[in-house]
């Protein structure tokens, strides 16, 4: 009552026009937080879809590095370090799986393009290098699609991200403004005990309660709004 007879000292304005701005306000603060809240589902969410390509993709490098080395040792045993350096075999295989599905589909095309040596060093043992490149040739590609659907996850998680993060800028920019609105509505009312509560201090307009300020709930989300006092007309 005391805001709005400042604001229309004349009338004949009714007292509820004042209430409906002053909720507005505070209905503005509300929606910026639930922005806020929703984009960290979302974003959470997301991140929660990474885990299985991850998971599906770190297995399969772990399958493709086990065979690849099985043809390793079948090829030193049998042809010699010389034959196992032709099918580019013969140096350490990478830890990356972007980097190991390369190395195997160069040591597959070798094996497809280059015959292996007519005589084994064991007698009756026949190998085919094509046979041994028709079994690295569907870890291959499983790898290539898992390889594929973990970049397309991260670029959904990116996006959520900065969803997040346009977010938590916009609520930050509605929580100063209202913050200021609310103080200056205070000072006109008369209440500086209340403007003094809310003033915008650099602390507050970061988030940051002042020494005195009530402590804020734990935030439901990680990520969530920043802390500070939230203006109420009272």
């Amino acid at each position: 009552k005391d805001l709005h007879a400042v604001l229309f000292p004349a009338g004949p304005v009714r007292p509820d026009v004042t209430e409906k701005f002053i909720d507005a306000l505070g209905q503005l603060l509300d929606r910026a937080a639930q922005q806020v809240q929703e984009a960290d589902l979302l974003h959470s969410a997301e991140l929660l879809d990474d885990e299985e390509p991850r998971q599906r993709r770190d297995g399969l490098s772990a399958e493709l590095s086990a065979t690849l080395l099985g043809l390793r040792d079948t090829l030193t045993g049998l042809y010699g370090a010389d034959t196992t350096r032709a099918y580019a075999l013969a140096d350490a295989l990478p830890q990356l799986p972007t980097q190991l599905a390369q190395r195997a589909r160069i040591v597959e095309s070798l094996l497809r393009k280059q015959p292996l040596p007519a005589r084994a060093a064991r007698a009756g043992v026949t190998v085919k290098a094509a046979a041994l490149a028709d079994e690295l040739s569907p870890l291959i590609d499983q790898l290539g699609v898992a390889l594929d659907d973990v970049q397309r996850e991260s670029r959904e998680a990116q996006l959520t991200l900065e969803r997040k993060t346009r977010a938590a800028e916009a609520w930050q920019r509605t929580y100063q403004g209202v913050t200021s609105a609310f103080y200056g509505l205070y000072l006109l009312a008369g209440r500086k005990d209340l403007a003094e509560r809310i003033e915008p201090t650099a602390r507050r307009r970061a988030g940051i309660p002042e020494d005195g300020d009530p402590s804020p709930p734990e935030p439901a989300l990680k990520g969530g709004p920043p802390a500070g006092p939230t203006p109420a007309w009272g």
